[in-house]
């Protein structure tokens, strides 16, 4: 008899580099990598996420930071302690969910 995994399995969906402090995903879990050789980028949007969908991520260089912005003017991001976060060590990582209603990206417990 075979047993099917009990695991839920977000597999890496690549690696994103950000461009005008915004990404499009295309899965649940993505490396995300600063821009040039800024030593910290600014991350304000995640687009292309429907109503329910989860994202994981992680930066992907230790040498160059990943500021993820709390409810910026233009940005989607909100996290749970509505400040700032920076995505600096390879074990750091952001979880959220989308909200279609308010078109938010909300943080999900801190990891």
């Amino acid at each position: 008899m075979t047993q099917a995994s009990a695991f839920l399995n977000l597999q890496q969906s690549g690696t994103l580099v950000i461009g005008a402090a915004s990404i499009t995903v295309r899965g649940s879990r993505h490396r995300v990598d600063g821009s040039g050789t800024a030593t910290q980028t600014d991350l304000e949007t995640v687009l292309g996420m429907n109503d329910g969908d989860f994202i994981m991520l992680q930066t992907t260089n230790v040498a160059r930071d990943v500021k993820l912005r709390h409810n910026t003017t233009n940005g989607n991001i909100m996290l749970s302690n509505n400040a700032d976060r920076t995505l600096g060590v390879l074990t750091d990582m952001f979880v959220g969910i989308y909200d279609g209603t308010t078109s938010k990206v909300s943080e999900w417990g801190k990891i």
